[in-house]
Order: C-alpha cells, then sequence, then structure tokens
C-alpha cells in the first residue's frame, strides 16, 4: 500500500514512535525507496515492549528515542522530527535544545512541534500557567509547527497563526474532524 500512495504522488508520511510497530514497517516496507519519499516521526513518547505509552521528555530519553526511531525508520537523516505536543514546562528549555542538537549532529532535517493553538499550552491537558504556544513559537527556532484547525478547534487561528507567520514558521495543519461521543 505504501508503495501504491507513493507511485500515486503521495511523498510525505508522518508516523510516530507510540503509533506501535508504525516506524518499523515504514521502514521495512519503503527501504529501497527512501530517496523517493519525506518522512516525519515524533519524540517524547514511545510505545514500549510491554504495550503501553511512555512520556519521556528528558533529553536522554528525546535522544533515545529519536535513534531507535532512525533504526526501525531505516534512515541516518529523518525529514523532520517533532514533539508529540509539548513536555512539562520544567523541562521547555533542556529538550528543545537537545531537539535542535540533534538536527545540527544530522539526525533531523528538520525540526517541528505537533501541538495545538492555545490548547498546545494545555499539553495533553496538563495546564502550564503562563505559557502558550505563541509564546513557546516565539522562543524556540523550530522550522514548523503542526497544529489542528478546523470548526471544532478554531483556536489557531487567531492564537498560534499569527505569530507562526510573523516569525516565518512554516505551518501544517492537520485538517480534519474528529468525531465526539
Amino acid at each position: 500500500m505504501l508503495n501504491h500512495a507513493l507511485d500515486l504522488g503521495i511523498n510525505f508520511i508522518d508516523t510516530a514512535a507510540n503509533y506501535k510497530k508504525s516506524e518499523e514497517r515504514i521502514g521495512r516496507y519503503l527501504a529501497r525507496r527512501n530517496d523517493e519519499f519525506s518522512i516525519a516521526t515524533k519524540c517524547g513518547s514511545y510505545w514500549s515492549d510491554e504495550g503501553g505509552i511512555v512520556e519521556d521528555y528528558s533529553p536522554a530519553g528525546i535522544v533515545r528515542t529519536v535513534e531507535r526511531s532512525r533504526g526501525r525508520l531505516r534512515l541516518d537523516l529523518i525529514d523532520l522530527v517533532q514533539f508529540h505536543g509539548l513536555p512539562p514546562s520544567d523541562k521547555l528549555e533542556a529538550v528543545f535544545e537537545t531537539l535542535l542538537e540533534l538536527k545540527e549532529k544530522g539526525y533531523a532535517r528538520f525540526v517541528e512541534v505537533s501541538a495545538d493553538g492555545r490548547g498546545a499550552a494545555a499539553f495533553a491537558g496538563k495546564p502550564t500557567p503562563g505559557l502558550d504556544a505563541a509564546v513557546i513559537a516565539r522562543v524556540w527556532p523550530v522550522d514548523t509547527w503542526q497544529f489542528t484547525y478546523n470548526f471544532l478547534s478554531p483556536e489557531a487561528a487567531g492564537e498560534l497563526m499569527p505569530v507562526l507567520v510573523e516569525e516565518h514558521l512554516d505551518i501544517s495543519l492537520e485538517l480534519g474532524c474528529r468525531k465526539a461521543f
């Protein structure tokens, strides 16, 4: 299926260390065609061998996760490495520096945050007083910012997008609708 997608012109694949065996399967099936596609993966959490998601936003955890992702994807250089959400506020400086160092070392072509509007400050439901995505976007020189924008999640239009444009960051949107039950 992945080879067929590439044949149809789909050349960007977004995965993550916590999507179970996704990275391994993508690496195995696309290894012969790795110059034809761009791969994004995420760090800050991963799928453990015991069968659950582990959050590890420590600098060592970020490095370990990216190194494992490189191995599973069979790539020396990952096109885009992004935080899966935002780390806890007390670790921001250390982990952003770690992410930027991985880019300098040649592990990632670009680095990014994958988190939503002012809601990104909630860091997956854990509010962080005094910090919001717009503040973080101004402080840390990441290359892009991925967020959800739709009629259910319109916050980014007024809060995050203007800052990203001001900071000359590329924007990637998750356009879609999530069912509410």
